[in-house]
């Protein structure tokens, strides 16, 4: 048997030994970057019910408090984030 077919084989197998540690680090990192992600889903989450609960006041309120104030837009738009929210946190179930 030819020595050079052992030596390609032991550098193909080493390569492949390689790469596949890279993807396993590579898997690692991106499982931490997911859950970071997460995290700053929930914490994006919490300022938005926040902000949500603060908007929502009696209709009476809105002209005096703020000129031209719509509320049904400030709650549409609202909604429209909630619903973008939740698509993003459903693609990562």
């Amino acid at each position: 048997m030819d020595l050079k077919i052992i030596s390609d084989l032991e550098n193909k197998i080493g390569r492949a030994v390689e790469m596949i540690a890279d993807l396993k680090n590579e898997t690692v990192r991106q499982k931490e970057e997911n859950e970071k992600l997460k995290r700053q889903l929930d914490e994006c989450r919490k300022e938005f019910e926040t902000y949500k609960e603060n908007v929502e006041f009696e209709k009476s309120e809105a002209p005096v408090s703020w000129p031209g104030f719509d509320g049904r837009k400030v709650k549409e738009r609202l909604e429209k984030l909630a619903g973008k929210l939740a698509a993003l946190e459903d693609s990562w179930s």
